[in-house]
């Protein structure tokens, strides 16, 4: 707030966002400090990047287009992260520990149960 406060702004009138998550971040969002944050979704691209070389080098098949992105390719981020889809704590903690072992109650979309 010293930064907004020295160039002239305050935190009224100003819509605040962020890189990247974390329990930090998404603790200013609840409380209105922070209006979004972009997630980048490394453990998807990491993940989807090793099933998609694994799956071809091992049976030399491709997956399927994906009929949720343009033009059939897989979406693997950024996400915006706002109050209307912050994670529950379940999985934040799923996040801050990169995944070992979830529950996938989610739609693909990450929010509907």
């Amino acid at each position: 707030s010293s930064a907004l406060q020295s160039n002239g702004c305050s935190s009224d009138d100003t819509l605040l966002g962020s890189f990247d998550t974390g329990a930090a971040t998404y603790a200013q969002i609840a409380t209105g400090k922070l209006a979004f944050t972009v997630s980048q979704q490394s453990h998807l691209q990491a993940a989807l990047s090793v099933v998609f070389a694994a799956t071809y080098a091992t049976t030399g098949k491709r997956l399927a287009r994906s009929s949720e992105g343009e033009f059939g390719v897989w979406l693997s981020g950024p996400q915006i992260i706002n109050l209307r889809n912050l994670p529950t704590d379940t999985l934040q903690t799923c996040e801050a520990s990169a995944f070992p072992v979830c529950p996938n109650e989610m739609d693909p979309d990450g929010v509907s149960p």
